[in-house]
């Protein structure tokens, strides 16, 4: 076993080579730190095949000022609103009924992160590395081991560990991470089709007063159909694709909405409950559903990836740039300043996603009350009579 020092000028190591991490570094490298990704997957091919949603306008926002949203457009991103219907009530996402959300296949879209990522001379990313631990001096994380397929290890100093390694993070496992959760007793299933006429809206149709719901999402020349149904009744069904056609495909039909074959496996997501969990260990930060991962029923989880990436960049990218060949002391300090500004970041992610997730959680437990007939209308006519932003 050979055991191989690199990167070790590298201010920050992001484990993960998805949304959140892709963001993030390159958030960090645009603003002059070098950075090194390490990816568990052999290749940067892989995607993540149980998420296909809509990205919100604040992920667009993202992505345009990451440069990233002309070659999506390129490869068929879709520009789309909202359109939830409950009980013959409609309400826009926008409110506008402007485009200024968009779906895109994860295929595409982490393909064309991890283009530019691969193209920027700030980062070097590192394919076929799983963590095998987290190096410390006392609480203070001050780099990581990985490991390849041969089994030689690698060892990375930086002064920044960043977990972008998702819902299952082995980094919060290293560092011993307690788990939050809150259960929505629902199962996600949902398969792409071919699309027979090009649409621009994602309609959602809320049934059974909010106790399952029946998407579809426009993506360049597919559609992605998912349903979320309750726990207890995903367990009664005997045959998953016969209920997916008969529930899912047949109901889209009836709207109206043409589909061609379907083209993709039908996938299940039986674990979609909101997660969160905060680090133990000084000089490691998580992003992404690393650090909270809300539930998928509103889709912003890609979003908030993106736009959690730009806030750790925010905060912690000042001291990274800063920080060079000091003496102990000096040293000493700039921890403090990181470890400081981690704590804001800590403090602003839970004023801004956490709140918001946990609020959403426990909205999605109260679909009776949600999608009251009354309510809903009330809300949604109110809604409709706001002029459009100019």
């Amino acid at each position: 076993m050979m055991n191989v020092n690199v990167n070790v000028n590298v201010k920050a190591v992001i484990v993960g080579a998805s949304i959140a991490g892709c963001c993030t570094a390159l958030r960090l490298a645009k603003q002059g730190i070098k950075v090194a990704i390490i990816e568990k997957q052999p290749s940067s091919d892989h995607y993540k095949k149980m998420c296909s949603h809509i990205i919100h306008p604040s992920g667009r926002k993202v992505l345009a000022d990451l440069g990233v949203w002309d070659d999506l457009t390129a490869l068929g991103a879709q520009a789309t609103y909202m359109d939830v219907e409950s009980q013959g009530g409609r309400l826009f996402y926008p409110f506008s009924k402007k485009p200024k959300a968009a779906n895109i296949e994860r295929r595409l879209l982490d393909s064309a992160l991890r283009k530019r990522v691969g193209e920027h001379p700030n980062i070097t990313i590192n394919y076929g590395l799983r963590i095998k631990s987290l190096l410390r001096e006392k609480r203070q994380v001050i780099g990581l081991t990985a490991e390849d397929s041969t089994g030689d290890i690698f060892t990375f100093y930086c002064s920044l560990v960043v977990a972008a390694d998702g819902r299952a993070s082995r980094v919060a496992r290293l560092d011993e991470c307690e788990n939050h959760t809150v259960k929505n007793h629902r199962v996600a299933l949902f398969s792409y089709f071919k699309g027979v006429s090009r649409r621009v809206p994602s309609n959602v149709w809320v049934l059974d007063k909010g106790r399952a719901y029946i998407a579809c999402f426009p993506n360049s020349d597919k559609m992605l159909l998912s349903c979320y149904i309750p726990e207890h009744q995903f367990k009664e069904i005997k045959d998953n694709q016969l209920f997916y056609d008969s529930f899912v495909k047949d109901f889209v039909e009836r709207k109206g909405i043409q589909l061609g074959d379907q083209v993709d496996d039908l996938f299940i997501a039986k674990d979609t409950s909101t997660l969160y969990r905060s680090p133990n260990s000084k000089g490691l930060v998580f992003v992404g559903d690393a650090f909270l991962a809300a539930d998928p029923l509103t889709g912003i989880g890609c979003s908030w990836a993106m736009s959690s990436a730009m806030l750790l960049s925010q905060c912690v990218g000042r001291p990274l740039l800063n920080h060079g060949e000091e003496t102990r002391a000096q040293s000493r300090w700039f921890r403090f300043k990181l470890n400081s500004t981690i704590s804001i970041y800590n403090m602003l992610h839970r004023i801004k996603y956490l709140i918001p997730a946990y609020l959403m959680a426990w909205l999605s437990l109260k679909g009776g009350v949600v999608f009251n007939k009354r309510l809903f209308g009330l809300f949604a006519a109110l809604l409709g009579k706001r002029s459009p932003r100019r």
